[in-house]
């Protein structure tokens, strides 16, 4: 029979997830800048991949908008 092994980590996510909620910080708690955009919000570590992928989709449509509207310094900005 496998059992799932467990480390010591697994029993202390809850209290990263709570950090991560109550101050926005995910690993570094002495930046004083998020890694998230700015109006996001986190729950837990799961969803931080899924909230960066859509930051980076939304940056992505409006420089493929300002590149057809030929701002090209502008698209330029938004993909990097």
């Amino acid at each position: 029979m496998i059992r799932k092994l467990r480390t010591q980590r697994d029993d202390q996510q809850w209290m990263l997830d709570l950090a991560l909620n109550m101050r926005g910080r995910v690993q570094n708690f002495e930046a004083d800048a998020t890694e998230l955009p700015p109006g996001k919000r986190a729950r837990n570590y799961r969803m931080i991949p899924k909230i960066w992928r859509q930051d980076a989709e939304r940056h992505e449509a409006l420089a493929k908008r300002a590149q057809a509207r030929g701002a090209k310094a502008t698209a330029t900005a938004l993909r990097s």
